[in-house]
Protein backbone atom coordinates (compact mmCIF):
# COMPACT_ATOMS: atom_id res chain seq x y z
CA UNK A 1 0.00 0.00 0.00
CA UNK A 2 0.93 3.72 -0.77
CA UNK A 3 0.80 6.10 2.11
CA UNK A 4 -0.68 9.05 1.52
CA UNK A 5 0.46 12.05 3.89
CA UNK A 6 -2.34 12.30 6.52
CA UNK A 7 -2.55 8.09 7.68
CA UNK A 8 -4.51 6.65 4.72
CA UNK A 9 -3.56 4.54 2.05
CA UNK A 10 -4.71 3.15 -1.23
CA UNK A 11 -4.33 0.08 -3.14
CA UNK A 12 -3.81 0.60 -6.74
CA UNK A 13 -2.43 3.04 -9.06
CA UNK A 14 -1.90 3.81 -12.16
CA UNK A 15 2.11 5.23 -13.67
CA UNK A 16 1.09 8.55 -12.32
CA UNK A 17 0.35 8.06 -8.79
CA UNK A 18 -3.78 8.39 -9.15
CA UNK A 19 -5.93 5.68 -7.08
CA UNK A 20 -7.40 3.26 -9.04
CA UNK A 21 -9.73 1.63 -6.52
CA UNK A 22 -11.71 3.28 -3.32
CA UNK A 23 -9.99 1.36 -0.59
CA UNK A 24 -8.98 3.35 2.41
CA UNK A 25 -7.25 2.26 5.38
CA UNK A 26 -7.22 5.08 7.78
CA UNK A 27 -6.77 5.73 11.35
CA UNK A 28 -8.63 7.91 13.82
CA UNK A 29 -11.24 7.92 16.95
CA UNK A 30 -14.43 6.67 16.88
CA UNK A 31 -17.13 9.21 17.59
CA UNK A 32 -20.83 9.27 18.12
CA UNK A 33 -22.58 11.19 15.32
CA UNK A 34 -26.39 10.35 15.69
CA UNK A 35 -28.67 9.45 18.58
CA UNK A 36 -31.77 7.55 19.10
CA UNK A 37 -34.85 9.23 20.51
CA UNK A 38 -33.61 7.49 24.12
CA UNK A 39 -29.99 8.89 23.34
CA UNK A 40 -28.87 5.60 22.33
CA UNK A 41 -25.65 6.06 19.68
CA UNK A 42 -27.08 5.04 16.29
CA UNK A 43 -24.43 6.09 13.68
CA UNK A 44 -20.91 6.82 14.10
CA UNK A 45 -18.32 8.28 12.32
CA UNK A 46 -14.12 8.23 12.77
CA UNK A 47 -12.36 11.73 13.31
CA UNK A 48 -9.20 11.33 11.89
CA UNK A 49 -5.95 13.59 12.24
CA UNK A 50 -6.01 14.77 9.03
CA UNK A 51 -9.11 16.93 11.04
CA UNK A 52 -11.52 14.86 8.34
CA UNK A 53 -14.40 13.03 9.45
CA UNK A 54 -15.61 10.13 7.74
CA UNK A 55 -19.04 8.69 8.39
CA UNK A 56 -19.23 5.01 9.10
CA UNK A 57 -21.87 2.81 6.91
CA UNK A 58 -24.29 1.33 9.27
CA UNK A 59 -24.15 -2.29 7.80
CA UNK A 60 -22.97 -4.95 10.04
CA UNK A 61 -19.55 -4.33 10.56
CA UNK A 62 -19.76 -0.76 10.57
CA UNK A 63 -21.90 -1.05 13.42
CA UNK A 64 -19.09 -3.30 15.39
CA UNK A 65 -17.07 0.01 15.51
CA UNK A 66 -19.77 1.36 18.20
CA UNK A 67 -17.86 -0.62 20.66
CA UNK A 68 -15.11 1.50 20.44
CA UNK A 69 -16.74 4.54 20.98
CA UNK A 70 -14.14 7.61 21.89
CA UNK A 71 -11.35 4.68 21.04
CA UNK A 72 -8.28 4.81 18.50
CA UNK A 73 -8.74 2.88 15.62
CA UNK A 74 -7.94 2.00 12.15
CA UNK A 75 -10.08 0.90 9.61
CA UNK A 76 -9.67 -0.67 6.40
CA UNK A 77 -12.66 -0.27 3.87
CA UNK A 78 -14.12 1.36 0.69
CA UNK A 79 -14.40 5.16 0.57
CA UNK A 80 -17.57 6.56 -1.23
CA UNK A 81 -18.94 10.64 -1.47
CA UNK A 82 -22.41 11.41 -1.00
CA UNK A 83 -23.53 14.79 -0.61
CA UNK A 84 -20.31 16.37 0.28
CA UNK A 85 -19.57 13.59 2.83
CA UNK A 86 -17.07 10.69 2.87
CA UNK A 87 -18.62 7.40 4.21
CA UNK A 88 -16.29 4.14 4.56
CA UNK A 89 -17.87 0.93 4.23
CA UNK A 90 -15.97 -1.00 6.83
CA UNK A 91 -14.37 -4.09 5.74
CA UNK A 92 -11.78 -4.71 8.59
CA UNK A 93 -11.53 -2.71 11.83
CA UNK A 94 -8.03 -2.82 14.18
CA UNK A 95 -8.07 -1.38 17.52
CA UNK A 96 -4.83 0.41 18.08
CA UNK A 97 -3.02 -0.04 21.49
CA UNK A 98 -0.92 2.64 22.79
CA UNK A 99 2.50 2.14 23.70
CA UNK A 100 3.39 1.00 27.35
CA UNK A 101 6.81 2.20 29.63
CA UNK A 102 8.24 0.40 31.84
CA UNK A 103 9.80 3.52 32.89
CA UNK A 104 8.78 5.21 36.31
CA UNK A 105 8.05 8.68 36.28
CA UNK A 106 10.02 10.49 39.28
Amino acid sequence: MKPYHDNRCYTGGSEKGKPLSNLIKIRGIVIPTDWDGRGNVVAVALSAYNEHEYLIDTDEKGSELRAFMRKEVEVSGSLRKEKNRQIITVKEIEPCTKVRSDKKIK
